[in-house]
């Protein structure tokens, strides 16, 4: 029997069992400004007093994508505007109303990246690379502009305090 085998089977067991969010906090080098439970509570008091069903109302007008739909869209080297973010994080929370705002009024669809999402990746993933080397992705929310399947670097936004003006200028 070979040793690896056990390993493999728990980190495969790891990489299901935690979802994306998980995998994007080990792949990803340097700090990471993804929230945790410890600080939730006064991030959420001090950042955000928007709701979580009030979020999701924000981003309902989003296009849901998971890893390996942006991995697909990478490699066929489409251009869109890309959403990360998930409902736990008060920063995208707060910066929920400007999305929606910005959705409301542009025919552009927004992909949404939800970092919560369940859905098992592959280590080796197009757009696990995309987010560690072409986004950088250091924090949430972040919105890009991909042009041809590479990130536009004058329309890379992080943070609650994207305006929709930032937003205006990826159209």
């Amino acid at each position: 029997m070979n040793k690896l085998s056990p390993v493999l089977a728990f980190v495969s067991r790891l990489i299901i069992g935690f979802g994306m969010l998980l995998i994007l906090s080990m792949a990803i080098p340097g700090e990471v400004t993804f929230a945790n439970d410890d600080s939730l509570d006064s991030a959420e008091a001090s950042i955000s007093q928007v709701t979580v069903s009030q979020y999701e109302q924000n981003i309902s007008g989003t296009k849901r994508i998971t890893l390996d739909d942006l991995s697909e869209k990478i490699s066929q080297e489409d251009s869109f505007i890309l959403y990360i973010g998930y409902k736990g994080c008060p920063f995208c929370r707060a910066f929920s109303p400007v999305l929606g705002d910005f959705i409301n009024k542009t025919s552009s669809v927004v992909y949404y990246l939800d970092l919560e999402d369940p859905t098992p990746v592959k280590l080796n993933s197009v757009g696990l690379a995309f987010l560690k080397d072409d986004v950088n992705l250091n924090g949430t929310p972040t919105v890009v502009l991909v042009k041809k399947g590479k990130v536009d670097s004058n329309h890379n936004y992080v943070g609650s305090d994207t305006t929709e003006q930032d937003l205006d200028s990826m159209i």
